[in-house]
């Protein structure tokens, strides 16, 4: 089960929409406003053991548009993710806290944008589409 603080301090993290660059923002470390961003019960993700993921966890079942797809070292895709993303880091004891201007890097890598393109042998068929492609988000401060 994953700690999630109750405190009203902002921290920081990128935010990642469908359709758009990622962009560093903040946001209100509660469980509420983190609810409230993916639009409903969150999912932690671990991207690399300390950078996660936070998407909504009914995303796929409520159709959510297509965000990202999540790939290993090797570029092989592990999985689609759906809806708005957040992502932040975890400390030792679990809780979140800001996210480094410098793990765009890793989070680029590891989430790539993408679209379904089908269905074969029961698995879903996704093309990973170049990040130039993404709009600039125009609430971003």
């Amino acid at each position: 089960m994953t700690k999630v603080p109750m405190t009203a301090n902002n921290i920081k993290a990128y935010f990642l929409r469908h359709g758009f660059k990622a962009y560093l923002g903040e946001i209100a470390n509660t469980l509420v406003d983190k609810q409230r961003y993916v639009g409903g019960y969150i999912e932690v993700i671990s991207i690399d053991g300390v950078i996660d993921l936070i998407c909504n966890e009914e995303g796929k079942i409520l159709h959510l548009p297509v965000n990202r797809a999540l790939v290993d070292d090797d570029g092989e895709v592990l999985d689609v993710i759906v809806g708005d993303i957040l992502v932040v880091r975890h400390n030792d004891e679990g809780d979140f806290v800001d996210v480094h201007e410098n793990d765009l890097e890793i989070i680029t890598k590891h989430l790539r944008p993408c679209q379904i393109i089908g269905e074969r042998g029961g698995y879903t068929v996704v093309k990973i589409m170049p990040e130039e492609e993404l709009g600039i988000w125009k609430n971003e401060k």
